[in-house]
């Protein structure tokens, strides 16, 4: 038997060149007789239009990507009749059919349905499962054992089938039968860069389709984390680098160092800020210029201040840093405080630290003050419920 080999994103692949009637193509135990007789496979087209609302042109298009077929032993009836039972509506279904005709003549009993079955077992049901096989029916072409085997790779290294559900939700590729072909020299590079089994997973969890790239392409990432962000892979704030490397574009990069460069700061001061605080480098240009012109005109700091206390920068002014810093200077200037007041940990501290220390103990001197903040926490806390 002939055999060809594909070179599919840098992976050879070996497909046989069996002809297409080696699918198993059976008639469905629940069928009737009258349909376990061979279908004519012109009587498609009416039948797509009809059941399915597909135009002609599109039907056409179906057939002809099944001229290979002379006749058929499954009815399309049972297959649609079958997708439908799980929740898929006809759009979705016809969404795969069109890219995915063959699927039609499965067997469902034999083929469809203990496919499918491997998913349900997996975890994934109700519009989880759908919205799966409306994206990736193609996956249902594979034997058992094809189906199996990414399950079987990603419950390895992600430690349980919830973890894999809510990984498949966000990234449907992952269950591809080949995928595996990708994951697991990729979980073996991040290893080498010293990632525990835990980090590996919380990585996935968070960016699914980076470990499907190419090996080489990931590592490119890791070691540009490493290089531009100058975060050594022993640090705790690689991982979070990596992360904020992989969604920033290099472009996008040099704009945020022109940004910060054009508010007063030095390179060696924006080296550490990424150093030490990644996520700053995912801000908008308008809240870095408000959060710099803000702590660093009002409040005098230095770019090296900020670049060593990152988080101030990633504290909402207009919802907790103005409000609180109205406060402390009501406070400093009643003299029921001291000048030297530390304003970041004032900044930092949760709502309730910094009422206890700043407004319970003055609400007679500042009434007004302390109510409009009291108020504002609990809408903070209404919003943070229903989020």
């Amino acid at each position: 038997m002939s055999k060809l080999l594909l070179q599919i994103n840098g992976v050879g692949r070996i497909l046989s060149c069996k002809p297409l009637w080696h699918l198993h193509y059976y008639s469905s135990n629940a069928a009737a007789s009258s349909r376990n007789q061979p279908q004519n496979p012109d009587s498609m087209v009416g039948h797509l239009m009809d059941s399915l609302g597909f135009s002609q042109t599109q039907a056409l298009s179906v057939r002809k990507r099944l001229s290979a077929y002379k006749s058929f032993k499954q009815d399309p009836d049972l297959v649609v009749s079958f997708f439908q039972g799980l929740g898929l509506d006809k759009t979705q279904i016809k969404r795969f059919i069109s890219t995915e005709p063959r699927l039609l003549f499965c067997s469902v009993d034999k083929a469809l349905k203990p496919r499918v079955q491997i998913f349900q077992d997996l975890g994934l049901s109700g519009p989880d499962l759908t919205t799966f096989l409306a994206h990736h029916a193609y996956i249902l072409r594979r034997t058992d054992c094809y189906i199996r085997r990414p399950i079987e790779c990603l419950r390895d290294i992600l430690g349980s089938d919830e973890i894999v559900v809510e990984v498949v939700k966000r990234c449907g590729r992952l269950l591809d039968p080949y995928a595996p072909l990708a994951i697991e020299p990729n979980v073996a590079l991040l290893r080498k860069f010293g990632w525990s089994g835990d980090k590996i997973s919380k990585f996935i969890v968070n960016k699914p389709w980076i470990i499907l790239r190419e090996t080489k392409w990931l590592e490119g990432l890791l070691q540009g984390a490493e290089t531009d962000f100058g975060i050594p892979r022993e640090c705790k704030m690689f991982y979070h680098g990596v992360l904020v490397y992989a969604s920033l574009k290099k472009s996008t990069f040099d704009e945020k160092v022109e940004i910060f460069r054009s508010c007063g700061w030095t390179d060696t001061s924006i080296r550490s800020l990424v150093r030490n605080l990644p996520f700053t480098f995912t801000l908008s240009e308008a809240n870095v210029r408000k959060s710099a012109g803000f702590f660093m005109g009002e409040l005098g700091y230095k770019d090296e201040y900020l670049a060593s206390h990152p988080i101030l920068l990633s504290l909402s002014l207009e919802r907790r840093v103005k409000p609180r810093y109205e406060i402390l200077k009501i406070l400093i200037e009643k003299k029921l405080i001291s000048e030297r007041v530390n304003h970041y940990n004032a900044f930092c501290f949760n709502d309730l630290k910094f009422a206890n220390l700043y407004l319970h103990p003055y609400k007679d001197e500042i009434p007004e003050k302390y109510e409009s903040y009291m108020s504002n926490c609990r809408r903070g806390m209404v919003r943070r419920a229903e989020n």
